[in-house]
């Protein structure tokens, strides 16, 4: 199309970024997929709520599978070979889900701890629970979502505006080239006006 026509490099950029989203969403679903089977029974027939998802004629009468997969995580919640299995997930999925490992999650949290204690994240009792369900206590990141969705619900509100915030002034600042008030490239993709 046009961007392929006037700017091959953007064309290129936003293709790649397609495709990191799309390798993303794969990884998701092939984590959902597997954890389906870890936790399926013959009480909630998960391989069968995910089957009928992928199905294109059966997908409308198919529940969410996400929140059947939480609810699933916390009723085996006791099973050792079950979470061990979840465990194992994580190991193979979580960095390409999240971009980063478990470990490097954790870690992040334990040095924002120590050196910023006052920042919201290290005071918010919600987000420390949620930390220590993954990282102290070492239990399958599935079954903390499930367990510390609620609470961190919650905070959702304030952090999606405190996120458009900040994007509202990195923009601001991107537009104006900071002090100067002149507008900044940003890369190989045209704007409006060409």
């Amino acid at each position: 199309g046009r961007l392929a026509d006037e700017s091959p490099e953007c064309n290129a950029l936003v293709a790649e970024t397609q495709l990191l989203q799309m390798q993303k969403h794969l990884s998701v679903l092939d984590f959902y997929a597997k954890s389906a089977l870890v936790l399926h029974d013959e009480k909630n027939k998960l391989g069968h709520h995910f089957a009928k998802r992928l199905h294109k004629h059966q997908r409308e009468e198919a529940r969410e599978v996400e929140p059947l997969l939480m609810k699933a995580a916390l009723q085996h919640g006791s099973s050792k070979p079950r979470m061990a299995r979840l465990f194992y997930l994580d190991r193979l999925y979580y960095d390409k889900i999240h971009g980063f490992t478990k470990k490097q999650y954790c870690d992040s949290n334990f040095q924002l701890q120590k050196e910023q204690p006052e920042h919201w994240i290290s005071q918010s009792q919600e987000i420390q629970a949620y930390v220590d369900c993954l990282c102290v206590n070492q239990r399958p990141s599935l079954w903390c979502d499930a367990h510390h969705a609620e609470p961190l619900a919650r905070l959702q509100p304030k952090v999606v505006q405190d996120m458009q915030e900040a994007s509202r002034k990195l923009n601001s600042l991107l537009q104006t080239g900071s002090a100067v008030g002149v507008p900044v490239g940003l890369g190989p993709c045209p704007d409006a006006d060409g």
